[in-house]
């Protein structure tokens, strides 16, 4: 800030971080619906590219399948069906997969924004949030489905953010703002990671931890040593801190959260019976499974392959009653699996478009490790993002949601641009992208 000679004071608003984005994740924390926000980062996508004077076409790995299961899962879906429900199937995808596009465009364009940097204070800010919102409930916090709902808002963005963090500062011992502030940042992550007490959650942070110290490994097998000793130390440091949090938490909180641990495995069986809704409401991502297998096995060969196309649902027997009214054709369109949830819409080429697309950064990393050194780091970040959404869209939707992933498509996107447009162990750049500049006029 500089005082003019006019008078007028100038207010320096240059910043590595996206402010337009950090309001878009303040507002859906302030709980304005998501449809509301895809259309104004559409309207935020129109303006970058304004910006920029230039239109691209990017090159994501491994979702050039992805794309084809949703072409002809369009077609297929407006030709048999309802218009309503294939658009409602598009929202699922449509909104993660531009958010990837908007990656990768700020990450070639504009260099003087960080991703990453905006990622931590959008993680930061999403993790106080949580821990206000959990002290404003007195008494309250008693109850375990309260304490989760508010500490776990935005948690699922945290769980990326902190494959960000894992991976390049645990691992890379990369610093962003500062060690002190760095540092800050991941405790907050973790503390609201830890106090969300979701399963979900704990196990993609354990996904996060096993595949970055694995990949890692792969990726550079002569610091074997010293990667297994920064795991080693910040995993019980970890459990350290999950022991002295869940020392002060009340023991009817402790005790309902182990007995969910407890039914996990039934809650995820699909080889039970059914016989009443109050059964399938009992466990009822079981049920969800055993429809969508029942329905996939009793389609025509052409159908169990490439699907029925969008707006085609799971068919269930046993329906809630306060759903009734909801459901298109007595079919769910939206499942706790996402493998199950695209079976019946895309078939076997489906669920191969989508595995495809989270292990593609798996595959970049071991083809290319040693022809591209000087971005290895960003391409085990890709992997473990991957193997963090392999394991979400086996007990969630993953991707394809109601609510689209803002960390995971950013940092999908934007590690793609610098992989591909980094040269061979840091020879001359090359990029693969397909651009189209168009002057635009002031």
């Amino acid at each position: 800030m500089s005082l003019l000679g006019s008078g007028i004071i100038k207010v320096n608003t240059k910043t590595e971080i996206i402010l337009p984005l950090v309001a878009v994740e303040i507002a859906r924390l302030l709980g304005v619906n998501d449809r509301i926000m895809f259309m104004l980062i559409v309207a935020y996508f129109v303006v970058i590219i304004w910006q920029a004077r230039k239109i691209i076409i990017p090159k994501i790995y491994g979702l050039i399948p992805l794309i084809i299961f949703l072409v002809y899962g369009t077609f297929l879906g407006i030709a048999f069906r309802d218009f309503r429900v294939v658009t409602r199937d598009l929202y699922y995808y449509v909104p993660t997969l531009l958010i990837i596009v908007i990656g990768y465009f700020i990450e070639k364009n504009f260099e003087n924004k960080s991703i990453e940097k905006t990622l931590l204070v959008i993680g930061a800010i999403i993790a106080i949030n949580g821990i206000i919102s959990t002290l404003l409930l007195g008494s309250q916090m008693l109850d375990l489905s309260t304490l989760r709902t508010a500490m776990g808002e935005g948690v699922r963005e945290n769980c990326a953010i902190f494959a960000l963090l894992f991976v390049n500062k645990i691992i890379g011992g990369k610093i962003y703002f500062s060690k002190s502030i760095d540092n800050v940042i991941t405790a907050l992550i973790v503390f609201q990671i830890v106090m969300s007490f979701g399963r979900t959650n704990v196990l993609l942070g354990g996904v996060i931890i096993v595949s970055s110290m694995l990949l890692g490994i792969l990726t550079n097998n002569k610091q074997i040593t010293n990667i297994v000793k920064k795991v080693a130390i910040w995993i019980v440091l970890m459990i350290a801190i999950v022991f002295a949090i869940y020392r002060f938490t009340p023991e009817d909180v402790l005790e309902e959260y182990g007995e969910k641990w407890e039914n996990t495995s039934s809650e995820l069986n699909a080889n039970q019976e059914f016989k009443s809704t109050s059964d399938a409401m009992g466990n009822w991502r079981a049920y969800e499974i055993k429809c969508a297998q029942k329905q996939w096995r009793k389609a025509n060969p052409l159908v169990e392959i490439f699907g029925d196309g969008l707006g085609k649902g799971v068919k269930v027997e046993y329906v809630p009653y306060t759903w009734e009214e909801t459901l298109y054709e007595n079919s769910l369109p939206i499942l706790h699996n996402g493998y199950y949830m695209i079976l019946p819409k895309g078939g076997l080429f489906g669920v191969f478009a989508l595995i495809w697309f989270f292990l593609s950064g798996t595959i970049v990393l071991i083809r290319q490790r040693k022809k591209k050194k000087n971005v290895v780091q960003d391409m085990l970040l890709l992997a473990v993002l991957g193997w963090m959404m392999l394991a979400c869209s086996y007990v969630l939707s993953g991707m394809a949601a109601q609510s689209f992933s803002l960390a995971f498509g950013l940092l999908v996107g934007s590690l793609n641009y610098k992989i591909r447009s980094a040269g061979s162990n840091d020879d001359v750049k090359e990029t693969s992208d397909t651009s189209i500049e168009e002057k635009v006029n002031a």
